[in-house]
């Protein structure tokens, strides 16, 4: 009778053709899981805050300028400032 370890040796972790490779399989994807996982829960990094806050503060600025509340003088200063 044919058995389906003979066929994916990736999916035995008993002894003969798949032991090895079987351990190794399911242990990349339980990393890769873990890995998925902890990027998805761990939040936001501090880069992806420093950008948004940037952003912010340019729209901030823009908006002033249009409404006439600085100059396009101090808009140039202060853009200079945001983005250094």
């Amino acid at each position: 009778m044919w058995r389906c370890a003979d066929y994916l040796p990736f999916m035995s972790f008993g002894g003969g053709r798949g032991g090895f490779l079987g351990l190794l399989f399911w242990g990349l994807i339980l990393v890769g899981i873990a890995f998925v996982a902890y990027r998805a829960l761990s939040g936001p990094r501090r880069n992806d805050l420093a950008r948004t806050d940037r952003n912010d503060a340019m729209d901030i600025l823009k908006l002033r300028l249009a409404e006439g509340k600085i100059t396009p003088e101090e808009y140039d200063r202060m853009k200079r400032i945001i983005a250094g």
